[in-house]
């Protein structure tokens, strides 16, 4: 699974020690990256209070996913309605965010167990 992590022992000279990388190796404590592969170098996390695990979210694949099917395919106006199913999921609780911004009612399909999640997310 993705994960982030730093470098604590390096013999490869495009990674110091300290380097935040991501890459698919899992939760553990140790990881042996051979040559570098398999992991990314993440830039810094310089806003106040941001983390670098925000690239698995916002920031990261559910993100991207959800500004552009929103905002580049679906091209949402003000005043329409947008339905999304999985709204608490990682790219439903964004997508319904921003269509929020974008002057839409927002309608999301969820579990009763993450109804107040979803009323979290800003769905109408």
């Amino acid at each position: 699974c993705g994960a982030v992590g730093q470098i604590v022992k390096s013999k490869n000279p495009k990674y110091d020690v300290g380097t935040m990388v991501q890459g698919y190796f899992g939760w553990q404590e140790y990881c042996i990256s051979p040559g570098g592969q398999g992991v990314k170098r993440l830039p810094p996390a310089t806003a106040p209070g941001s983390r670098h695990s925000w690239y698995f979210g916002a920031l990261g694949m559910p993100g991207a996913t959800a500004y552009y099917g929103l905002l580049e395919i679906c091209d949402p106006q003000p005043g329409e309605v947008v339905l999304v199913s999985s709204c608490t999921g990682a790219v439903g609780s964004l997508v319904g965010q921003i269509a929020k911004i974008k002057g839409c009612k927002t309608v999301g399909l969820t579990s009763t167990s993450k109804l107040q999640l979803a009323r979290d997310c800003g769905y109408d």
